[in-house]
């Protein structure tokens, strides 16, 4: 009885190994932009997926640090990991 319950449990631990690990690569993709600032100002840049940006959460996600900062007539390119290739949205700011 008791090798029993260690099979069906080694059995079970490796069913969900593997879900997990197929679900891993199918699930996300990674997506990349490139931004390229040709005004006279710099411009910061957000990327995500999921669902676009309010004006709050741009400047609240821009004063934590996760803003892109692209000077004049500078680039970038951001990365972005999408699920189930959703649609990604961005947020330029001006601030100046």
């Amino acid at each position: 009885m008791k090798k029993m319950k260690k099979t069906i449990f080694v059995l079970i631990l490796c069913n969900l190994m593997l879900l997990l690990t197929a679900c891993q690569h199918a699930y996300w993709t990674e997506k990349e932009i490139l931004f390229g600032n040709r005004a006279n100002d710099t411009i910061f840049v957000l990327v995500g997926s999921g669902r676009p940006f309010t004006s709050v959460e741009a400047m609240e996600k821009y004063e934590r640090g996760w803003a892109s900062q692209i000077p004049p007539s500078g680039h970038s390119t951001e990365h972005v990991l999408d699920a189930e290739e959703r649609i990604v949205y961005c947020a330029i700011l001006d601030i100046g």
